[in-house]
């Protein structure tokens, strides 16, 4: 912050998952919040991300957001839920193993599985996925999603 004459100040903002990080003594953030299943994931840039992409889409869908529209809001998770396709496919993930693990983030953070989004998601992620592979003119990003899931058909 400052003036036309001096700086005046510094911003800063610190989050509740980076407080509770340095409070704990944890490596990262996202220890906080883990998605049991991930474990055995060798590339932990991948892991982080891909735990990233349930998280969120997870929680973006539960407060009612959804893939579709031009909504920017909508747009996100529409980014996130493609970046499942793109993780499911870097690190050989079934389907079904992918909506085991949403149900069981579900579990363990909700404490409940009224309401879960697991299946709903997981019917999306194939549904994007069905899609890019009958989809003549490809982003980069989706050429990026199809060459990754071509590895996990192999």
């Amino acid at each position: 912050m400052e003036n036309n004459k001096k700086r005046l100040g510094t911003e800063i903002a610190l989050g509740t998952s980076t407080t509770l990080k340095q409070l704990h003594g944890l490596d990262h953030v996202q220890d906080w919040t883990p998605v049991n299943g991930l474990e055995t994931i060798e590339n932990q840039a991948i892991r982080r991300k891909f735990e990233d992409a349930i998280i969120t889409s997870t929680v973006l869908y539960r407060e009612g957001l959804r893939p579709f529209g031009q909504h920017n809001r909508n747009r996100i998770l529409k980014k996130y839920v493609r970046s499942l396709s793109y993780f499911k496919g870097k690190t050989g993930m079934e389907t079904d193993q992918l909506q085991r693990i949403i149900f069981n983030f579900e579990i363990r953070e909700f404490q409940s599985t009224e309401n879960s989004c697991a299946e709903t998601i997981v019917e999306i992620v194939r549904a994007f996925q069905n899609e890019l592979f009958i989809k003549k003119d490809l982003t980069d990003d989706e050429r990026k999603i199809v060459e990754s899931l071509k590895l996990l058909k192999s």
